[in-house]
C-alpha cells in the first residue's frame, strides 16, 4: 500500500512557525479481522490533514496549537456479543490539540496536552463508538542534583459514546502515577545505567479501562 506526506512550514517569526501537514496511509484496530477477511476494507485508506502554530517566545517555554482532519475509508466497530469487530462504513475525526511545555528553572519541568475530538460516519452523522472525545496528560517533573527526578503525572479519559445514537455514554476516569528515576554512576564500558520505580493510580481511583456496551446484557 503506497502511502505519502507532505509537509509545509512558514516562519520562523518572533519566534513562531506556522505549519501545513498532509498525509495518507491504512489502519486497522483489530488483526483477526485482517487475517480471517482478505478485503480491501480490513485495511481501509487513511487520509490527514493539519494546520497548527508552534511557538516558543522564551528559551523555558514552547506552546503548540493544532487542527486537524482525518478521513477513514471505513471503521471497524467492535461488536460485543460476537467478540470480533466489523466494518461500518466512512468516517471523520476533526480534532485540536493544545499543548505547553514549560521548565522555568533548571530543576522543573512542567508539560500539559489537551486534546477533543469529534467523530462520526459521513453517511448518517452518528456517532463512532468507543472513540475517544476528550483527553487530558500533563506531568511535573522535579530534576534533584544526586541523579533522583521524580514525575507525577495525570492522565484524563473523558466521557464518550458507547453506541451510534449516544443513548449511553461511557464513565470518564483521572488517574495519577508516580515516577521515581535515579541515576546510578557507573564506569566505562557501561555509558548509563537507571533504576526506576513507579507507583501507579497513587489516588487508588476506581476506574474502568476498558468499557464495551453488549446488546445482551443482565438487567441494570
Amino acid at each position: 500500500i503506497a502511502s505519502g506526506k507532505a509537509n509545509v512550514i512558514f516562519g520562523p517569526w518572533a519566534r513562531t512557525e506556522f505549519f501545513m501537514n498532509v498525509g495518507t496511509g491504512f489502519h486497522s484496530n483489530d488483526a483477526r479481522d485482517v487475517v480471517m477477511n482478505s478485503s480491501a476494507t480490513t485495511l481501509p485508506r487513511a487520509i490527514g490533514y493539519e494546520l497548527g502554530i508552534r511557538s516558543k517566545p522564551w528559551t523555558w517555554a514552547e506552546f503548540l496549537a493544532t487542527f486537524w482532519l482525518l478521513d477513514l475509508q471505513s471503521e471497524l466497530v467492535f461488536v460485543g456479543d460476537e467478540g470480533t469487530t466489523e466494518p461500518r462504513g466512512k468516517t471523520r475525526r476533526l480534532g485540536t490539540e493544545l499543548s505547553a511545555r514549560i521548565s522555568p528553572v533548571e530543576c522543573l519541568s512542567i508539560r500539559g496536552d489537551i486534546t477533543y475530538t469529534d467523530s462520526e460516519f459521513r453517511k448518517t452523522g452518528d456517532s463512532v463508538p468507543l472513540a475517544p472525545e476528550f483527553t487530558a496528560f500533563s506531568s511535573v517533573t522535579t530534576h534533584f542534583p544526586f541523579g533522583l527526578s521524580s514525575t507525577l503525572q495525570m492522565l484524563t479519559v473523558g466521557s464518550r459514546a458507547a453506541t451510534e445514537d449516544r443513548s449511553v455514554l461511557l464513565e470518564p476516569f483521572t488517574i495519577f502515577d508516580l515516577i521515581l528515576r535515579y541515576k546510578i554512576p557507573v564506569s566505562p564500558p557501561i555509558g548509563r545505567l537507571e533504576a526506576f520505580l513507579s507507583v501507579l493510580n497513587l489516588t487508588d481511583t476506581d476506574w474502568r479501562q476498558a468499557q464495551f456496551l453488549y446488546e445482551s446484557r443482565l438487567p441494570g
